[in-house]
């Protein structure tokens, strides 16, 4: 697997190019981000992928020092699930 990153979105795709993952965060502020979208391909899901996107995604935007906004249902469980991570959370 090979991830992506263009700043606003992270994707993971196979040994096929095929996307496998993906993470949307687009710019809603100078420095917030909105985490609104995780889709996992379903031969993929229940295996992590998602958690270990979001890590990444997190990683990503505390080492640039950005705040996050967070709509998806599925970050925001991973958050609740991850509370050492809402350092980035917007208040």
């Amino acid at each position: 697997m090979e991830l992506f990153n263009n700043n606003t979105r992270m994707w993971l795709v196979d040994d096929n190019r095929n996307e496998i993952a993906s993470v949307d965060f687009p710019k809603v502020g100078d420095r917030t981000f909105n985490i609104h979208s995780v889709d996992v391909a379903p031969e993929y899901k229940g295996q992590g992928i998602g958690e270990d996107l979001l890590q990444k995604v997190y990683d990503f935007l505390k080492d640039n020092k950005r705040n996050a906004l967070v709509t998806s249902e599925f970050a925001k469980k991973w958050f609740a699930d991850n509370p050492e991570h809402k350092d980035i959370l917007m208040k």
